[in-house]
């Protein structure tokens, strides 16, 4: 009955959110557009045009650029697919931001961009403008005839293929859109230049398939490069997957109003007293009050004249932040219009946390102003946060005279203090020899994104400075990565195991007719090779540390379709080789050959020949010895003592028995493929048959707060 009842409600979301579309959906006209100066063909698209619409009213226009499913010339599936286009036309939206929308529709055999999707990053140097969105581009400027639409208030926003199109359209077109969205796309880093000043919702999933997550952080990367600025967060990554990531994007509460609402991107140091906060002053005398110090212009003035020491018209100065603290790297002092007699001389720039403790972040002595409402800046060589800034000035230009202090403005400039980083992912699971890429992003977006990265253990695992991590040898191995903004932190767990095998990762080897691919889940290393489509196409892996004999080697593999293909050795062939349908290109399976190896050094190929057929994924090589390197903790402390029955396991369940100390469970598989994981909430676990999907050697490893322990499980028929 529960089942059923949840079922039911299931469906009537989803009937609603379906529903939802279609209705805002019959809201758009159906067009098409013709221009044979571009291109043959007429493109398909749909128009929003807002219900009260005025001719002399101007408007903003939100392009909608949709995904690959969504190609045709229905003129409908661009509607229908997901919220993309009818979000901005539904009503409540309408009602706060009324838009035109406009929703092309790429034909079947086209692309928004003529780039492989599975890649991530491309380059538009190599790459002209597709035809297609030549086609868009010409669909707005013709709009633009003959509706009020305003030039200035065009947005863009797509996803997948779209997403890749937003990039590409806003990095040729730098300066035609207000603000973009580009949802689980990639664009080219190199010119994220292009686009430092525009507005940017950047959107993915970390467990995208389709389109690799590189995709976006690389773009992001490269504009958090460019340098200073006043970008807020601009980037949400979800643990999620390629169509999840975005439909959850376009559910984001805020997302119509910062589209509508954001404004153009401030390059440089922000000023930190333009932020939220409280001012204080030694004194201010009417009408020049301390609150003319920060008002950003040169024409009023901050003066004290009651609270002044008499004998050096000493006084200060204070700006306090509301919120997160800033790194000060540089401040201006502005002189008032008159008095020149009463100008800072001699001062320091202090820096707090409490509005107590105060350290010295500079220190200036007879310092002089040219002339009046002259701007003097001065450079820090400051890396610490503060929430409380004073300017405490020591003496005046000419205490004799001067009847008091003052000053035009005080800047204080600076970027945000980083409150956290992330790195992903947390876990890491390698075997020996294995390479992994960390990411690490700070928070806010806008704050010194430079970072350093550290290993616990080198023996175990090393890192790069740029992220990479390299499988040494068995153990555990924290990698830390270190904000140079603040020193936050955020580690990532690695755990090596060496099982006695050496994997020789497909996109590594040496390639002929074949690419790199992406767009599948659960692959080993950087990605896989495919398709094998054509007679010739070889994927070479060249085998190192080899013992002459007789050995298994194993070819991980996936297929749609099942076919063959043969198999080299050292230059001779030695066989055709079938490769068993598989179920989905992403169902990834083990085939196993026996051949001879010389000892050392050696090569494996495996090349579609004449009378081969079948296209296919292949992800890595390997050469398996399944008991050796396996390792077995039992210690004699309780604390460490991993229980383990029945061992071998054959039905049922398995019982773990874990320290109280324990942290979180896994169990590997003898690639070291994780088929389990959880936090420990308890201390008894019980494994059903079922999680090991077949007869073998599994390993489980237990985390503590102390170290990692690992013992074998055997689980037979």
């Amino acid at each position: 009955m529960k089942k059923n009842i949840i079922f039911k409600i299931v469906m009537v979301l989803y009937l609603s959110i379906v529903g939802t579309v279609f209705t805002y959906a019959q809201d758009f006209a159906s067009k098409l557009h013709t221009n044979a100066n571009i291109t043959s063909y007429s493109m398909p698209y749909r128009l929003f045009i807002p219900s009260e619409y005025n001719a002399n009213t101007s408007y903003p226009l939100v392009l909608f650029l949709h995904g690959a499913g969504e190609r045709g010339a229905d003129n409908d599936a661009q509607l229908n697919a997901n919220r993309g286009a009818t979000l901005w036309a539904e009503t409540t939206n309408q009602d706060s931001y009324p838009c035109f929308v406009v929703a092309p529709q790429c034909p079947t055999t086209g692309k928004w961009v003529n780039t492989d999707w599975s890649l991530g990053s491309y380059s538009i140097t190599d790459i002209p403008m597709s035809t297609e969105l030549k086609m868009v581009k010409d669909i707005i400027d013709t709009l633009e005839t003959q509706y009020n639409i305003d030039a200035s208030r065009l947005y863009i926003t797509g996803l997948s293929m779209g997403g890749y199109g937003t990039w590409d359209f806003i990095l040729r077109y730098p300066t035609m859109f207000k603000a973009a969205i580009p949802m689980c796309g990639a664009g080219d880093p190199s010119k994220a230049s292009l686009i430092s000043t525009l507005p940017l919702w950047v959107f993915h999933g970390n467990e995208d398939g389709a389109v690799p997550v590189s995709g976006s952080r690389d773009m992001v990367n490269a504009i958090n490069a460019l340098g200073f600025n006043n970008r807020e967060p601009f980037y949400t990554e979800y643990n999620k997957d390629h169509v999840s990531a975005y439909e959850t994007a376009l559910a984001e509460p805020n997302l119509v109003s910062w589209l509508f609402t954001t404004n153009p991107i401030k390059l440089g140091l922000t000023d930190i007293t333009d932020q939220p906060g409280l001012i204080s002053a030694q004194g201010e005398d009417q009408p020049n009050l301390k609150d003319y110090a920060f008002d950003n212009a040169t024409t009023t003035k901050w003066l004290d004249l009651a609270g002044a020491n008499p004998t050096t018209r000493a006084s200060w100065i204070q700006y306090q932040l509301s919120g997160s603290s800033y790194v000060a790297m540089q401040y201006t002092i502005t002189s008032a219009e008159d008095f020149s007699d009463r100008d800072p001389k001699s001062w320091n720039l202090l820096g707090s946390n409490d509005g107590s403790a105060w350290t010295t972040l500079d220190t200036r002595t007879n310092e002089v102003f040219s002339g009046r409402s002259q701007k003097n800046s001065y450079t820090l060589t400051n890396s610490a946060a503060y929430t409380y800034y004073r300017l405490q000035i020591n003496s005046v230009n000419e205490p004799a005279t001067a009847t008091g202090v003052q000053l035009a403005e005080l800047e204080i400039l600076g970027i945000p203090a980083v409150t956290s980083v992330n790195v992903l992912p947390t876990i890491l699971n390698l075997e020996k020899k294995d390479i992994k890429q960390l990411y690490a992003s700070v928070v806010p977006s806008n704050a010194t994104s430079a970072v350093t990265w550290s290993s616990s253990n080198e023996a175990v695992a090393t890192v790069s400075s740029t992220g990479l991590v390299t499988a040494n040898a068995a153990g555990n191995a924290t990698i830390t990565v270190t904000a140079a903004n603040n020193n936050k932190t955020a580690i990532c767990d690695v755990t090596v195991f060496d099982n006695g095998i050496t994997k020789f990762e497909a996109e590594n080897a040496t390639m002929n007719g074949i690419y790199i691919v992406r767009d599948q889940q659960n692959y080993s290393g950087d990605g896989f090779v495919a398709n094998f489509g054509n007679v010739g196409n070889s994927v070479q892996f060249s085998i190192t540390g080899a013992t002459a004999g007789s050995q298994d080697i194993t070819l991980r593999y996936a297929t749609a379709e099942g076919g063959a293909i043969h198999l080299y050795v050292n230059g001779t062939m030695i066989r055709q080789v079938t490769l068993a349908n598989t179920g989905s290109w992403g169902g990834w399976t083990d085939k196993v050959d026996n051949v001879t190896l010389n000892a050392g050094n050696n090569t494996i190929k495996y090349q579609k020949n004449a009378g081969d057929d079948g296209h296919f994924n292949i992800d890595y090589l390997s050469l398996k010895n399944i008991e050796t390197g396996i390792i077995e903790v039992s210690n004699s402390d309780n604390e460490s003592y991993i229980s383990l029955f029945p061992n071998p396991l054959s039905t049922g369940s398995l019982s773990i028995k874990l320290p109280e100390d324990a942290t979180r469970l896994s169990i590997l598989d003898i690639t070291g493929k994780t088929v389990y994981q959880e936090p420990v909430t308890k201390n008894e676990f019980l494994i059903d048959r079922s999680v090991f999907k077949s007869e073998g050697v599994y390993v489980i490893n237990v985390v503590t707060t102390k170290n990692s322990l690992n013992k074998k499980v055997i689980v037979v028929k």
